[in-house]
């Protein structure tokens, strides 16, 4: 959202001018109104603050950010990003219609202005504005607004953008005490004279106010920061002028005023961390946060390699850092006391004696921290200041961690390659996955992959281009590449040409070019990874078997059979010492309660034993305010409350001394937070002895080479309990990655398990690995953990887990199978006839497949999977992209938010829609019984036009709720709350929800209906979202809909028709052993399942890189089948 004005093309921007033709009148609209608010200032600060802070939390501006020094983006995206990183901008708009509640607004403004509600909605439920409840107005600071596309501006109620430039006076130097610099606003050519300026408004000259461009607005807001800034005499101004042109360097406005006040290019130091170089010595290395809010742990180095190579020589000349480090070139480095008191100790070091420099690289912290008290630093600054400057090594650490410091994703060398001559030219082919991305590549393409990797290692250049993609260079292990490369080419030669010599990467010899491109730096925890070889193993631990019964729950409660059966496993697993477990328990049979009664169990015990250690529930973002919200409900005040420690939390915490934040999780029983925040906040959550650790929707953890998982790796706990209804979303190796972490080593080595049960190329083969690692882990086979009974060990990869004593590592149960008294859930299928529009849509669809076919076009194949699936929907063009006869918009997976907010339904889209007619009989049917119902769809869009539609056919008080992947966790909550009320039982609602959005995490009882209007390919995926609904504490059978478009007459199946036999046949397949349900994979045997035999044509022909590595290995295996049939 924020960053929507930055995306537009130069022929927009040359037309944003107020008065344009590309704005709405919105004199001849109802829109709602915006003034500058009146609001006290300290409450605007509160909320400017709080904002900001959601913006830097956000997540999809996280992932914007991610690539923020990406050279494909726009230079006033970055700069956008600069000045939020910097900006304190408590400037605010106060925006309300007619005192209406914002739910309303869509209902009372012109239709035209819908796309501007909209806007105003999403700014509200993402947390970028702030609802004001007492003057019923949105709050939206201009920080916000300043990223809004301006063509919107007015359909929020807001000024006209103007177009206004500006110009930058100055006299003297930075850094000199008589400098002043000044901005003026230039209109038609000419200077302004005396113009007001509140924020991003501004007026002159009798006009009426408008709003400044983004660019304008930044650049003055930073220069008058920056004056502020000077009006403190405690501040350096040296400084100040570091943070204003960090900003103001990346204006293209005011660039070469700039430049012409000070050519130096002056760096700031604030985060270091140390490195030991290739001659033993310890080097601080200077870092910036990647992320917005300043807080993460992924770094990219402030200093290219000829600056860093001038940073060393400095401080190896022994000369006193006096604030500022030259580094040659024009460019100083500036050091605030604090980093330069932390350098000084790091570099000091080097002198002392060998066994303080072995205590360092043991716990630099500590080390830095004496140091600093014997320069005489303040004992009561020292935790902060060393906490905030310095990336430390926790004083509390797993014995799998082997250290913390810079972190490369690691390469599986072991993974097959799929190799494939299906391709039209003859050649074969090998896909590969490099820095997470797949490639097909020939041999010869393979082989200039490894001279390119030579070569780059020789200059020091940071990326080497493979097909049309920069790839970084120390991503790609170039001995494991050659190794993978000649088991499927084995005669791929080197660098030099010659088969048999194996790749060096002369690390000896000199740079001799220096790359500008920025080496991203990511920090870790270096772990042993048991992915090549077995290097870490899990050991039973004696514990003294405890058997008091749970006396925690609430009063009134109790568990049910099925619930009190996995809490005796669980604690029999505990007094056995397993350290760990897996619960797989079917959705809806009450994992959470199951969990939080093990938990409160196990406070009993340790409080018995004055042994308290905390348990920390680490949950998807959407999750946590349900786990306190249950645990309050289930184990009450006894318990005690539970601790919040997200990323806002964790930040506070860090600024208080190391005693008092141990004081404070060592007084709590229990605490949650996300998988993010102990990603990003590693040190604090690494410097805690956990009692138990919980993994909820655990198969966020399933990339064994992702930071995320090696980060929950090393964590430090007595018991682990990883919990998810969907153990195996990909391949087996998901498995594998959860195990390793609940009890690492007892499935050996990735290498070893890849080769055992990773193998197979057909479902037969996937199934027959899934029934043996179910039978594996349910103990009905055996498995062994180092220095149990059996005497067994694992440490090597030779030893077979058949040798060792069985444990019941998983548990696993269906609802069907335990929940006796449960409801029934029907399913319904409404077969409807297209319409004719709709049918010669798809119709055309069809014939564009043949066109494929025949070579007269080229529609990846997977493309034409959406089209289908789109026009089975509505032959409407909803999208960007046009309508169901040219791309229909349902042809990205990224929805149609992007595409065409503005979509409305009409009663004529309806008519011509088999599925929307279908829709509506389904929920008059509803209505007439006074139940309520869930719509699942898969579009964002589509989710707000049919609220609207649905209170307008239904003459409701207000739209329906919905709840989506864009919202935060408290807006969802508010939808539940509302929706799930008990006075509202007996009336009729609906509440629309993305199939995405909702898949884990949401009770939804008060619904016995379920319709799944768009569908995913994923049976899992489907199951979870009609589970919401469909779990303990219904009172009712809940119905499934499922409107299906047929096509008139007799003999065309569609695709609706052949998806639901194909998720029959998946779903049946997949109930009774463990089974991947990756999406790709579905897509592939999906695209059997339409197009035939002719599928791998379509696939293998049109195929794109990001389809290809699910979709063409379950083709080309398919292909293979047919062949041997043949």
């Amino acid at each position: 959202m924020i960053f929507d004005f930055l995306k537009k093309n130069k022929k927009s921007e040359g037309s944003a001018r107020m008065g344009s033709r590309s704005y709405v009148d919105s004199k001849s609209l109802v829109v709602p109104k915006a003034v500058k608010t009146t609001i006290p200032l300290d409450e605007l600060h509160r909320m400017t603050a709080n904002t900001l802070r959601v913006l830097a939390e956000n997540d999809k501006d996280q992932e914007a950010v991610d690539a923020a020094h990406s050279p494909e983006i726009p230079e006033r995206e970055k700069l956008y990003r600069q000045y939020l990183l910097k900006t304190q901008c408590c400037s605010a708009f106060q925006i309300s219609l007619n005192d209406a509640a914002i739910e309303e607004w869509d209902a009372l403004a012109s239709p035209e202005a819908l796309e501007g509600i909209q806007t105003l909605m999403s700014l509200r439920d993402s947390g970028e504005a702030e609802w004001d409840e007492s003057r019923q107005a949105l709050i939206v600071p201009d920080a916000v607004i300043a990223g809004i596309e301006p063509r919107l501006w007015p359909l929020m109620g807001l000024p006209p953008l103007g177009g206004e430039s500006i110009a930058v006076d100055s006299e003297g130097t930075p850094y000199s005490d008589d400098f002043s610099i000044n901005v003026a606003f230039i209109s038609d050519k000419r200077r302004l004279i005396r113009p007001t300026r509140i924020g991003l408004q501004i007026t002159y000259g009798g006009r009426p106010p408008h709003l400044l461009p983004p660019e304008v607005f930044i650049v003055a807001e930073t220069i008058e920061a920056y004056k502020n800034a000077l009006s403190d005499p405690n501040v350096d101004r040296n400084f100040a002028w570091a943070e204003a042109m960090s900003v103001l360097s990346m204006s293209r406005a005011v660039e070469k005023a700039v430049a012409g006040i000070s050519r130096a290019k002056l760096l700031t130091a604030v985060r270091v961390t140390a490195e030991v170089d290739d001659h033993g010595k310890l080097r601080p290395v200077i870092l910036r946060p990647k992320g917005i809010s300043g807080q993460s742990d992924d770094f990219l180095p402030l200093l290219l390699k000829g600056e860093k190579k001038d940073f060393s020589h400095f401080l190896d000349s022994g000369l006193p850092i006096n604030g500022h480090v030259p580094l040659g070139g024009g460019t100083y480095l500036f050091m605030p006391p604090d980093t330069q008191h932390v350098v000084e100790a790091i570099r000091d070091i080097n002198h002392a004696s060998p066994d303080e420099r072995m205590r360092f690289l043991e716990n630099p912290r500590q080390a830095i921290m004496k140091a600093l008290a014997k320069a005489g630093v303040k004992d009561d600054s020292l935790d902060d200041l060393v906490n905030f400057t310095f990336v430390e090594t926790p004083e509390f650490i797993s014995d799998r961690v082997k250290a913390l410091g810079p972190w490369q994703r690691q390469t599986l060398s072991f993974m097959q390659p799929i190799k494939t001559d299906w391709y039209a030219d003859g050649a074969d082919r090998a896909g590969l996955v490099l820095h997470g991305q797949f490639f097909c590549l020939t041999q010869a393409e393979l082989e200039k992959l490894i001279s390119d990797l030579h070569e780059a290692s020789v200059k020091g250049d940071a990326l080497v281009k493979v097909k049309d993609t920069m790839i970084p260079v120390e991503s790609i292990n170039a001995a494991s590449l050659l190794e993978c490369c000649r088991k499927v080419f084995p005669q791929t030669t080197d660098k030099d040409g010659k088969p048999d010599e194996p790749y060096r990467d002369n690390k000896g010899e000199e740079d001799k070019v220096e790359s500008n491109a920025e080496e991203r730096v990511q920090f870790g925890p270096d772990i042993k990874r048991n992915l090549e070889a077995l290097e870490y193993q899990a050991e039973l631990v004696n514990r003294t078997p405890w058997q008091h019964p749970l006396s925690t729950l609430s009063s009134g409660l109790s568990l049910l059979p099925h619930q009190e059966e996995a809490l005796s496993w669980l604690k029999d697993l505990w007094n056995r010492g397993i350290p760990g477990a897996l619960l797989a328990d079917d959705m809806g049979l009450g994992k959470t309660i199951e969990c939080l009664a093990f938990a409160a169990w196990l406070a009993e015990g340790m409080k018995a034993a004055d042994s308290g250690l905390p348990t920390l529930i680490i949950a998807p973002a959407g999750l946590l305010e349900n786990w306190l919200t249950e645990g309050r409900k289930w184990l009450g005040e006894a318990y005690g409350r539970g601790l919040d420690l997200s990323a806002a939390s964790v930040r506070r915490m860090m600024k208080q001394s190391l005693t008092e934040r141990t004081e404070q999780l060592e007084g709590c029983t229990w605490a949650v937070t996300t998988y993010e925040s102990v990603r990003n906040q590693q040190e604090f959550f690494f410097q805690q002895n956990w009692g138990l650790i919980v993994l909820d929707e655990a198969q966020r953890i399933k990339n064994p080479t992702a930071l995320l998982t090696e980060c929950i790796k090393g964590l430090k706990s007595e018991f682990l309990l990883a919990m998810t209804g969907t153990p195996v979303e990909n391949t087996f190796m998901d498995l594998w990655s959860i195990l390793d972490a609940t009890v690492p080593g007892v499935m050996g080595s990735a290498k070893t398990f890849s080769n055992r049960f990773c193998r197979g190329d057909d479902v037969a083969s996937a199934e027959t690995a899934g029934r043996e690692l179910n039978a594996l882990l349910l103990g009905q086979k055996s498995t062994e953990i180092a220095g149990g009974p059996s005497g067994t060990d694992l440490s090597s990869d030779a030893a077979s887990p058949e040798d060792a004593k069985g444990i019941q590592l998983m548990l696993r149960r269906l609802k069907t199978d335990r929940l006796k008294d449960l409801k029934a859930k029907i399913e319904k299928l409404y077969r409807v006839p297209m319409p004719p529009e709709q049918a010669a849509a798809y119709q055309e669809v069809l014939n564009l497949r043949n066109s494929s076919l025949n070579g007269k076009a080229s529609i990846p194949g997977l493309q034409l999977l959406h089209m289908l699936s789109a026009a089975c929907l509505s032959p409407k063009k909803i999208g960007a992209a046009g309508s169901a006869r040219a791309s229909i918009g349902g042809a990205s997976k990224k929805g149609l938010a992007s595409e065409n907010s503005t979509f409305v339904l009409t009663d004529e889209d309806i008519a011509n829609s088999a599925r929307f007619t279908a829709l509506f009989k389904i929920l008059d049917e509803v209505k007439a019984k006074n139940e309520k119902a869930v719509v699942f769809v898969l579009h964002v869009a589509l989710q707000r036009a049919l609220a609207r539609k649905i209170q307008q056919h239904y003459k409701l008080e207000k739209e329906p709720g919905i709840i989506n992947g864009m919202m935060l966790a408290a807006a969802r909550q508010r939808v539940v709350r509302e929706f799930q009320r008990p006075e509202k039982a007996g009336q009729f609602d609906v509440v629309i929800l993305t199939s995405r959005a909702a898949g884990t995490g949401l009770t939804l009882t008060a619904a016995n209906h379920v319709v799944h209007l768009e569908r995913w390919w994923n049976p899992a995926v489907e199951d979870q979202c009609s589970d919401r609904c469909w779990r303990i504490g219904q009172t009712k059978d809940v119905v499934v809909h499922i409107p299906i478009a047929a096509f008139p007459g007799d003999g065309l199946e569609t695709f609706d028709e052949k998806l639901q036999m194909f998720l029959t046949a998946k779903r049946a397949r997949s109930q009774s052993v463990l089974m991947p349900s990756n999406d790709n994979a579905f897509a592939g045997e999906l695209m059997t399942a339409v197009f035939g035999d002719e599928a791998l044509d379509v696939i293998l022909t049109f195929a794109t890189p990001s389809t290809f590595h699910g979709v063409a290995k379950h083709a080309i295996f398919a292909g293979v089948q047919r062949q041997r049939r043949s």
